[in-house]
């Protein structure tokens, strides 16, 4: 099997999946058993998924047999989605640490200051004078 092949065998994977989530939150909003569709962002996010899935797949993989092996795709492709999950989970609490610490970036003052460099200098002597 080729990397494309591989490809287009998880993009099926992920996107059963989102189907399946789908038509659980449908079920539970309005109890109704009508066939799940994907819209067209849900298919491009699927599309996008799978390719960052593969790449994961492939470089996490010791031998092209490991990654050719279909008869664990799936389960790894469950792994490769923890892992993305959990990764934007990380960045993000690192990023709201930072925020709530100060940490992040300049602060007001430092960055009026910065700004009052790039200006002309006429705009930076109204701004001073307000």
């Amino acid at each position: 099997a080729s990397r494309t092949d591989i490809l287009r065998a998880i993009h099926n994977i992920v996107r059963r999946i989102l189907l399946l989530r789908l038509r659980i939150t449908q079920q539970r909003a309005d109890g109704s058993a009508t066939p799940a569709r994907l819209n067209k962002a849900q298919r491009c996010r699927a599309l996008q998924r799978s390719h960052i899935f593969e790449d994961i797949l492939y470089r996490r993989a010791n031998s092209m047999e490991e990654y050719q092996d279909l008869s664990t795709l799936e389960e790894r492709v469950f792994r490769a989605g923890r892992a993305v999950y959990i990764n934007a989970q990380r960045r993000e609490m690192e990023s709201h640490r930072r925020v709530v610490n100060g940490d992040a970036g300049q602060s007001g003052e430092e960055s009026g200051q910065s700004m009052r460099r790039v200006l002309p200098s006429e705009v930076a002597h109204r701004l001073n004078n307000r």
